[in-house]
């Protein structure tokens, strides 16, 4: 028996949690719906791992005396070395009112394109978890390639209408 937090396959079965209840789901859901936690668990210990001499640390993070770039991590080293001083994080006024543009500006120029590339963008960007390339080739009846492209056509459009907008 195969079992995730998330999901679980016993005899030739598969489930997935849905609240504290496991659904019985076909091999094609659990999958589609499997490998995105996989995914963002592999991501997330690269993530945890630091880096030394190129190699990725295999040791134990939460005693680890070096950042995920390898350096050694001091503050007191920092403030004597560098003359180290904690930046400003909080954004000026200039740029809350330019993200602010930039984000109707973006509303408009999605609401403009067709049904077909809003259904694709929004499914990339806005599910909360993220269609992969080959579930919206299924759903709009298209290769996964084609939905590659087409993504990375209509973020070179929206960028060029965008900066049209807002620096002309």
């Amino acid at each position: 028996m195969k079992k995730d937090r998330e999901g679980k396959k016993e005899n030739g079965k598969y489930y997935l949690r849905v609240g504290k209840t496991w659904v019985e789901v076909s091999e094609e859901v659990y999958y589609g719906y499997m490998d995105l936690v996989w995914q963002e668990e592999k991501n997330a210990d690269r993530r945890s791992r630091c880096v030394i001499g190129g190699k990725r640390c295999e040791g134990n993070c939460e005693e680890c005396k070096h950042d995920r770039t390898g350096s050694p991590v001091s503050l007191d080293q920092m403030y004597e070395e560098d003359e180290f001083e904690t930046p400003d994080k909080s954004p000026s006024v200039e740029d809350q009112v330019l993200a602010k543009l930039l984000k109707e500006a973006l509303h408009r120029e999605l609401d403009a394109l067709p049904l077909e590339d809003q259904v694709l963008l929004h499914d990339i960007y806005f599910e909360d978890i993220p269609y992969t390339q080959r579930q919206i080739a299924r759903k709009l009846h298209i290769s996964q390639q084609a939905v590659s492209k087409r993504h990375l056509s209509l973020l070179a459009e929206l960028r060029v209408k965008l900066e049209a907008e807002i620096c002309g």
